[in-house]
């Protein structure tokens, strides 16, 4: 498996690697050490991990993001060039030239496409003529290698004939998977664990994930403050992202709001974290696509997990899923007063929470999908 984060673990990468180890597979993840602060090589519950480092590379669309990937993918080819795995599983569009080149020398393609990889260039400014001239660009790329592979793998698939598609649906609509069919959905979901925390004291809205926005939390900073100051809920957030400092600023400015906010977190942590959460918020801004075209934000899954609600973008698939499996409420990013009207429904009758299926159905879909390719 190949993945360009530097896999702290990454929580998906990791399950789907434990699933198919678990039924024989052998199975190592070649991971990106941007910062070259994380150890060359470790070992997670018997899942090899190679961790390469390039020189320090950011995250975020830019000109040395780029660059540092580019030295990455070229770095793992040759390691994989020295012993030719019979599957290599790439883990979104900015890996899948790894898989590619390794195709010449016998390896099977895994396209595994958790995110739409070409819109996060938009994100700094996504009405910028050039950012969204190379994102086109991008996407061509990806979906011209994405033809190639062997099996498909996506994040998300629309729920109901009539409702909102997701990445399966988005790749379908542009001929992937090359031989017909429909892309495998695998959803991020978490094992529901054996017990959870009470919900705090105070109540609290949450978000707990990669902070790459900042708009969504000065969002709902502004809709907290029409609300009396004796009567606002808390705000906690936790995760490491390119908008991390500007957010936590953020809060520290805004001084008529109790909150807390930390930085990266382990897997291994999240149950702590739910422990000061009531209610997730999963609210994004739409400019940059994403979200619309079909995106889960994996908190959503995390806090039904632990028995908490989410508010979600509204005419999306994530406020189908929400809807169907009662896991929360939808609302549209458009103004402070209808998230604040949705914040103080959820907070004045809160809706019991479960999350079922949880990961043991995603990871029997993913082993039944590899059967196909396995060479006995």
């Amino acid at each position: 498996m190949v993945v360009s984060n530097g896999h702290q673990p990454d929580p998906r990468v990791q399950k789907e690697a434990e699933a198919l180890a678990a039924v024989g597979w052998s199975v190592e993840v070649h991971a990106f050490d941007r910062a070259a602060n994380m150890p060359a090589y470790e070992t997670m519950n018997g899942i090899n991990i190679i961790r390469h480092r390039v020189g320090a590379t950011p995250y975020g669309g830019t000109v040395r993001t780029g660059l540092g990937l580019g030295r990455f993918r070229r770095t793992v080819i040759r390691a994989l060039r020295a012993d030719a795995p019979a599957i290599v599983h790439c883990h979104d569009a900015d890996t899948l030239a790894v898989g590619v080149a390794m195709e010449r020398h016998g390896s099977r393609l895994v396209f595994d496409m958790h995110d739409l990889q070409h819109t996060w260039l938009l994100m700094p400014s996504p009405h910028s003529v050039w950012r969204r001239l190379a994102s086109r660009l991008m996407c061509k790329r990806m979906l011209s290698r994405a033809r190639r592979a062997d099996l498909v793998i996506t994040s998300s698939g629309g729920v109901r004939p009539d409702g909102h598609p997701g990445f399966r649906e988005w790749l379908a609509d542009r001929g992937i998977p090359a031989n017909g069919g429909a892309a495998t959905v695998i959803e991020n979901r978490p094992k529901v664990p054996d017990s959870t925390a009470p919900t705090p004291e105070k109540t609290t809205i949450g978000y707990i994930g990669t902070v790459r926005e900042a708009s969504m939390f000065s969002d709902l900073i502004d809709s907290l403050r029409l609300m009396p100051t004796d009567s606002r809920p808390a705000v906690r957030v936790a995760g490491r992202g390119v908008a991390q400092e500007q957010v936590s600023g953020m809060f520290a400015e805004a001084s008529d709001i109790d909150s807390k906010v930390t930085g990266a977190f382990s897997n291994d942590e999240i149950p702590a974290l739910m422990a000061d959460v009531s209610i997730m918020y999963c609210v994004y801004p739409t400019g940059r696509g994403n979200i619309p075209e079909g995106a889960i934000a994996t908190k959503m899954f995390d806090a039904a997990a632990h028995g908490r609600p989410s508010l979600v973008n509204s005419d999306c698939l994530m406020a189908d899923i929400a809807s169907d499996e009662s896991l929360g409420c939808s609302v549209s990013p458009s103004t402070p007063s209808s998230l604040l009207d949705k914040l103080q429904t959820m907070l004045t009758d809160p809706p019991e929470i479960s999350l079922d299926p949880d990961w043991t159905e995603q990871a029997e879909r993913l082993v039944a999908a590899y059967s196909g390719l396995r060479h006995d």
